[in-house]
């Protein structure tokens, strides 16, 4: 479960940490300054609007705001373990279309969760992460950023969206042994893409100007 969560993590964790992602990813970690460097890199201007659209995965939008969190989230992530940022933008970009090729995927082999069972998830990690120092701090810093009430929050579109396709992804997992793994999950994404043709559109003008 642990290569589960460190692969989706990235996924998750701009908008919807999970308590089990707290507990694995963050325990120990001076969490507010992670935030403080990432405040600081949106603080600086974009290089285009933030709804302009870098690529289509079918008739799912990837605008320049989602790029720009999905990036400065991997720089903190690097930040966290230590490391030097070097993924590239076609790096980060196809990392986004896989995890929607993936979610997509698994949607057509008939996986969905209801809104329900969102909200009731959400339910649940706001009170599992409320229990640990790791995620009041995880709590505090994701309600600042999203500039909601905290209540607001936690039934907020983008939140529940994002909490969805998690969902999704890992109940893809579940149900099919041969990605029971990260490195499984990983290589059939792969193979996702490279079979996505016509599925998948990157807008070449704005992706130049990242």
């Amino acid at each position: 479960m642990k290569n589960k969560i460190r692969f989706l993590s990235i996924f998750a964790l701009i908008t919807a940490v999970t308590a089990a992602l707290a507990a694995t990813v963050f325990a120990s970690t001076p969490i507010g300054s992670l935030f403080t460097d990432m405040k600081a890199e949106r603080s600086k201007p974009g290089n285009m609007p933030a709804t302009n659209v870098i690529a289509t995965v079918n008739s799912k939008e990837i605008t320049y705001l989602e790029f720009r969190e999905y990036k400065e989230n991997l720089k903190m992530m690097a930040k966290k373990e230590g490391m030097p940022f070097k993924r590239s933008n076609t790096d980060i970009l196809n990392d986004m279309i896989k995890t929607q090729l993936t979610v997509q995927y698994a949607m057509k082999k008939g996986i969905a969760v209801s809104d329900e069972e969102v909200q009731s998830y959400a339910n649940e990690q706001r009170e599992a992460l409320q229990a640990s120092i790791e995620g009041k701090a995880l709590i505090k810093n994701l309600v600042e950023k999203s500039g909601l009430p905290e209540n607001e929050y936690w039934k907020s579109n983008k939140l529940l969206a994002a909490y969805r396709d998690w969902m999704i992804s890992l109940k893809l997992m579940e149900s099919d042994p041969s990605l029971a793994t990260s490195e499984s999950l990983e290589s059939f994404q792969e193979f996702l893409l490279k079979n996505a043709g016509q599925g998948v559109n990157i807008d070449q003008q704005n992706f130049s100007r990242l």
